[in-house]
């Protein structure tokens, strides 16, 4: 994937550009892509990216401090629009007036370094989401960072121990909810924050925090769905401004349909949105007519089961083992896009947002100190709290243990006046910066992905909205009505009525129809098909994916049987085998854990980008010291 790397240290190193090398190869994800470093005696920043797609990547100097960024910013409030932009300028011009909190005002997704080599001390920082995350190690005096866990494998010593608390997490939820990765002292940066080291433990200093303030009264929610429409549109104007070809997957829910709504008539001749899913799945149909309404090109495509399996090391490897192998249903399709499009319109997280999608009803109304519990229990559905005897090793089973507390400290750190805005605040810092952003790294490995619904004048408008009024997309059917009225008239995934018609009524008959479909493909034996599934990858899992995926877990010693107990992993494939489809889940866990710990171990394939292609620069200073390796 495009992203930055970089080290300082406390002592000068032999090897300095050999290290830049190595972490600059292992950020490559196609032959396509360039890399470059500058290397100091003590320091070192580089970028990795796909020429003709990512803005200013190399590394520059200004004012005497060395920089490099990666990800894109675009215009605000009433601003003209033009083209995306890179981030270099807001970054520095926050450093050079030390006042971080302006990059609050910076909008779009990013993450930036800077080195003084006069003081030796590296300064990073991402954008308000986390979106383009930054990774971090410290060990033996150097500190070293990137876009990708991947790239820190080139840290002598880095990857061989675990993390109990990461590994825990995995194995219950699937997901993080920290700064936590696989690895031990391997850490994620925080949203929003600012990151400085010269070699040591960094400081942390956070420049803006998500508010949920309910700034909107009742009776103004009308006009601010109205003015939250204008936005959307506007903001995808901005990401599509200067963009030869435009993709969007286009599933039957409702944010791929806005961002496709949203394109300008002018440009839609150079939109084309691609949908893939079982043959006569309701997400085919509704996403075929929606992109009839919108006059754009379509591409239809049928779920590529084999290919997800058959992909699976290369999802453990871009994702940097965080996400579990059932889903990476984008992975299949990823050359299908890169082939249409350069830029794709992501309609990432867009029900979170907007639709309150994550105020479930077995939560709401819990009290604040039962609102984490219950977040909690939701989210456990990989390696369930009661067979926690599963973990082989001791310090990830005590770690499980304590899970459930850590969680919930987590969870209060980002309260809010409504518990609702509580729940939200938590689940945008973990779930989706840590869980849902993984789709965008895989689409990242091979195009640019822009976030139309994480368009900062937009998200601050919809944020001020009352949570309850975002229930249920409440509020979200008020924008959809208001300002894409033809696309509300289609179908919706959830319902599999148009989402225009009255949620109150056919939101519940919706869920009595999935579930009487479901239960009567069941009772036939699946010869009589639900529309509503887009995959049946459990399924799958039982047919003819099923010998490919045992050899891969249980053929030799591979490296999670380390951390998992085997035959409690023996007993889990045979109830998935014997029909329940709730095992899927950790099944993917485990094969997403068992590819890329044997990666962290060398076995691999070599990178796109050798390390000799790995441009290095020196700075006069250290070239005149010998200093560049």
């Amino acid at each position: 994937m495009p992203g930055i790397f970089g080290f300082v240290s406390e002592r000068p190193l032999a090897d300095g550009a050999a290290l830049a090398r190595a972490m600059g190869a292992l950020l490559s994800s196609h032959e396509g892509q360039r890399a470059s470093a500058v290397v100091g005696p003590r320091w070192a920043l580089g970028a990795t990216w796909t020429p003709g797609l990512q803005q200013d990547p190399e590394p520059a100097k200004a004012s005497g401090a060395w920089s490099v960024v990666t990800g894109e910013v675009y215009p605000s409030g009433d601003a003209a629009t033009v083209p995306p932009a890179s981030p270099r300028p807001a970054f520095l011009a926050a450093l050079a007036a030390g006042d971080p909190a302006r990059l609050a005002r910076a909008n779009g997704q990013f993450a930036a370094a800077a080195v003084d080599p006069a003081s030796g001390e590296a300064t990073l920082a991402c954008d308000r989401y986390g979106l383009h995350a930054l990774y971090w190690t410290q060990r033996d005096g150097l500190f070293a960072f990137a876009s990708e866990l991947k790239a820190l494998l080139a840290v002598p010593g880095a990857g061989r121990a675990l993390d109990p608390e990461g590994l825990a997490t995995f194995l219950l939820l699937g997901e993080h909810f920290s700064d936590t990765t696989l690895l031990a002292d391997a850490r994620v940066a925080p949203a929003a924050a600012l990151l400085r080291s010269s070699g040591g433990p960094p400081r942390i200093e956070r420049w803006w925090q998500v508010r949920y303030t309910c700034a909107v009264p009742p009776d103004g929610e009308d006009e601010a769905a109205r003015e939250a429409g204008r936005r959307f549109v506007r903001a995808v104007d901005r990401q599509t401004a200067g963009t030869p070809r435009i993709g969007i997957p286009l599933s039957g829910g409702l944010d791929s349909r806005l961002c496709m709504a949203a394109v300008p008539a002018a440009r839609r001749d150079d939109v084309t949105t691609y949908t893939w899913g079982d043959r006569g799945c309701l997400d085919r149909a509704f996403a075929a007519d929606a992109a009839r309404r919108c006059g754009v090109r379509h591409v239809d495509l049928d779920y590529r089961y084999d290919a997800l399996v058959a992909s699976a090391a290369r999802g453990a490897w871009i994702t940097d083992g965080l996400a579990g192998a059932t889903d990476f249903h984008i992975l299949p399709f990823l050359e299908d896009l890169a082939a249409g499009s350069d830029v794709i319109l992501n309609g990432f997280a867009g029900d979170a947002l907007l639709g309150g999608n994550f105020h479930w009803r077995r939560v709401r109304g819990l009290s604040p100190d039962g609102l984490a519990a219950g977040t909690f229990a939701k989210r456990n559905d990989a390696l369930p709290l009661g067979e926690l005897d599963a973990i082989a090793h001791g310090p990830t089973r005590e770690a499980a243990r304590d899970l459930p507390a850590s969680f919930a400290a987590c969870f209060e750190a980002h309260r809010q006046e409504d518990p609702l805005g509580t729940l939200d605040a938590f689940l945008l810092d973990s779930r989706i910066r840590r869980w849902t952003s993984f789709g965008t790294q895989l689409l990242r490995a091979r195009l640019v992905s822009r976030a139309p619904f994480y368009d900062n004048d937009f998200f601050d408008l919809v944020a001020s909205v009352r949570p309850d009024a975002r229930t249920e997309h409440r509020f979200y059917r008020k924008v959809l009505l208001g300002t894409f009225p033809d696309v509300a008239r289609v179908g919706w995934q959830t319902t599999g009525f148009p989402a225009s018609w009255p949620p109150q009524v056919f939101r519940p008959a919706g869920v009595v129809l999935r579930r009487g479909l479901g239960a009567v493909e069941r009772l036939s034996r699946g010869r009589l098909r639900s529309p509503y599934p887009v995959a049946r990858l459990a399924r799958a899992f039982r047919g003819p994916l099923a010998p490919s995926i045992r050899a891969a877990l249980f053929d030799g010693d591979g490296p999670h049987w380390e951390v998992f107990d085997r035959r409690s992993g023996e007993r889990i494939w045979r109830e998935l085998q014997a029909g329940a489809d709730g095992r899927a889940k950790l099944v993917g866990v485990l094969l997403s854990l068992r590819h890329f710990l044997a990666q962290c171990r060398g076995e691999r394939a070599a990178p796109p980008l050798s390390p000799d292609r790995v441009a290095i620069a020196a700075p006069p200073a250290a070239l005149a010291a010998g200093a560049t390796g």
